[in-house]
């Protein structure tokens, strides 16, 4: 299924893994996502490793009212903490991450992914055991979430290792690749 016909038809909780390759490609679903989100008034977070600012233009040249919506407090673009830095360890500085993150009012749709530098062996280990446990506890949440991937600047012996881990945490997978782009459920989700 073509990406953007996916994220149109999102009707229900969803943990989706987005493989990237092709960046233009992969922020104007991310954006879609958000778009569609806010439209509904969800509220809608995009996280960042990068300027919110650069983040906020973005938006705007996507069509999308920045300033309406962190306005009436239905988007809130969030620069992430390095959660790897956290006294506590990674998993509970997520934890102390995502309820400052979302304490607003369900439900929510959240675009990004919690460590920056996955290209470590620290920094995937990481954010394998975040994605378990996010996706452990994702019933009891009412969000749809789309953790962002990019194998581009992966060293290439990494990917299917860490592709074939990500299915595992998620339920549906969009690849936003230079080779053309797709959608897919994975273990029968809807």
């Amino acid at each position: 299924m073509d990406p953007i016909e996916f994220v149109d038809n999102i009707s229900s909780k969803q943990h989706i893994l987005q493989v990237i390759t092709n960046e233009n490609e992969a922020k104007q679903v991310q954006f879609r996502f958000i778009g569609n989100g806010l439209l509904k008034q969800e509220h809608c977070i995009y996280m960042t490793h990068e300027s919110p600012e650069k983040i906020k233009q973005e938006m705007i040249e996507n069509g999308i009212d920045v300033e309406k919506f962190t306005n009436n407090s239905l988007l809130k673009i969030y620069k992430v903490p390095d959660i790897l830095k956290d006294p506590d360890g990674p998993l509970e500085g997520f934890k102390k991450m995502f309820a400052d993150m979302t304490a607003g009012p369900p439900p929510q749709r959240i675009v990004g992914r919690s460590i920056n530098d996955i290209s470590t062996e620290n920094g995937m280990a990481a954010q394998i055991e975040i994605e378990k446990y996010a996706h452990s506890v994702f019933d009891s949440l009412d969000s749809s979430i789309l953790c962002c991937y990019d194998f581009l600047h992966q060293r290439p012996a990494q990917n299917n290792a860490l592709f074939m881990r990500l299915c595992d945490c998620h339920h549906n997978v969009i690849m936003s690749m230079m080779s053309g782009s797709f959608a897919f459920n994975l273990h029968g989700a809807k």
